[in-house]
């Protein structure tokens, strides 16, 4: 029988959770090349169409949201933000 869920045969190997050294470089990568897209992104913020501005931030939510596995609703913060966007939306379309 195989090892036990938690178990190695190698207790001094790679920490749970800690990535390879091409995952690392990879993020570190793309890490800096939004960093230096970030100025350019603020100053045509203004030129996307609002549908755009949602997918973009709809895309971007996963990375900078905590899941939750609790069934409670968002707290104020996050419905106030959502609002602010429903509310531009409208403007936008009239």
């Amino acid at each position: 029988m195989g090892l036990q869920k938690g178990q190695t045969n190698n207790p001094s190997g790679r920490p749970p959770g800690s990535l390879n050294k091409v995952s690392k470089e990879i993020k570190e990568k793309i890490g800096s090349f939004i960093n230096d897209k970030l100025d350019s992104i603020d100053e045509e913020w203004e030129n996307i169409h609002i549908r755009e501005k949602l997918k973009f931030i709809i895309e971007l939510l996963p990375y900078v949201l905590q899941k939750n596995s609790d069934s409670h609703p968002p707290d104020n913060n996050l419905n106030d933000f959502f609002r602010t966007i429903q509310e531009q939306f409208t403007n936008d379309k009239k």
